[in-house]
């Protein structure tokens, strides 16, 4: 296939959030590297209690339950935990009939402490091996020796306008301060706008800052950022 080259001008991804899901089921996952099995208890409270993480890579649970996506959605794991060592989670990939074919190798993490908390943890759905995800369904992991309490698990997807797993480029164009009424070029990157030379920004934790490029906050500050994405497909 034909690899296209497109440049964008701007860029903004607009998310519509579904309902929150609760996660039931949950369930210890087979893998070899989880052998010998960990324990798991359920609470009256319903809580879960993953224990004896002896295998080399710990241990890891499953729920059954399955959510709607498509590459590109952010997905998010809402529960309260404790416990001992890392948690992490990732999401078991199904295509469109229900067959599993892969883990996915976005993740999340957070540190377990002696206390309960609630955690928010966020992560991309995505394609893989050119197989596309229809369906996916969490999976939490502690390391050897670790502990895991969880009650009250939740998903909720927030369903992107722009369909797929390509990342936005790092590097970006930034003409400011620009004049408001400029019309400068959507297919290309000018040199200058409105006499205004362009500034390569790279960035920062998925963000550019723009404070430094206004000496002062006033309505009508203008910035026109433009970057290069080279498509594995054209059209």
């Amino acid at each position: 296939m034909k690899m296209g080259t497109i440049t964008f001008a701007a860029a903004m991804l607009i998310g519509l959030a579904v309902s929150a899901v609760e996660l039931t089921g949950w369930r210890l996952n087979s893998w070899a590297g989880y052998q010998p099995k960990a324990k798991l208890e359920e609470g009256k409270d319903g809580s879960l209690h993953l224990f004896r993480a002896a295998a080399q890579h710990g241990a890891g649970l499953d729920s059954k339950v399955r959510i709607k996506v498509k590459a590109g959605d952010t997905v998010k794991l809402t529960a309260k935990v404790k416990g001992k060592g890392t948690m992490t989670v990732q999401l078991r990939c199904y295509d469109e009939n229900g067959k599993w074919f892969g883990i996915s190798k976005n993740s999340a993490r957070t540190e377990l402490t002696e206390e309960w908390k609630e955690v928010t943890l966020s992560m991309k759905a995505e394609d893989l091996r050119e197989r596309k995800t229809a369906e996916i369904a969490f999976q939490a992991s502690v390391g050897k020796d670790g502990e895991l309490y969880m009650k009250n698990a939740r998903g909720k997807v927030e369903s992107s306008e722009f369909a797929g797993d390509y990342k936005f480029p790092r590097h970006w164009t930034v003409f400011a301060p620009a004049d408001p009424a400029a019309k400068p070029p959507l297919d290309r990157i000018p040199e200058k706008i409105g006499g205004v030379k362009g500034k390569v920004v790279p960035l920062d934790n998925n963000m550019i800052v723009m404070a430094p490029f206004f000496p002062e906050q006033k309505l009508r500050n203008t910035a026109w950022l433009y970057a290069v994405l080279n498509a594995p497909v054209e059209g």
